[in-house]
């Protein structure tokens, strides 16, 4: 497994990390890269500032449902996906179009 992979693997087998101060979550945000996690209910686990490329997150909405939440990008079937693969299916890609013309690759798994 990717050493990027296995740090998010022990973040969301661990129980929802401190945003301050907790070391993995320090790597991740210094990566750059948009990470979302969510629990099986589809509900915003955690996520790094680089999502807010993709979606207008702030930590308040830490425990609502994605759906609710307002994209920027076009992605009609980012819910259905992350639904199949939180029911085993293999992990989804695709690359989808942002703001002002950005394309970015976006990851379920």
């Amino acid at each position: 497994m990717p050493p990027l992979a296995s740090l998010v693997a022990e973040l969301v087998a661990s129980p929802v990390p401190d945003a301050f101060g907790d070391p993995l979550v320090d790597v991740l945000n210094a990566t750059g890269i948009g990470t979302l996690v969510l629990d099986g209910n589809l509900n915003i686990r955690w996520f790094t500032p680089a999502i807010q490329m993709l979606f207008r997150l702030r930590p308040a909405d830490i425990g609502r449902p994605l759906g609710d939440m307002y994209p920027l990008s076009s992605d009609p079937d980012l819910l259905t996906e992350a639904a199949r693969v939180l029911a085993g299916a293999a992990f989804s890609e695709l690359e989808v179009q942002g703001n002002a013309k950005r394309w970015f690759k976006r990851r379920v798994s």
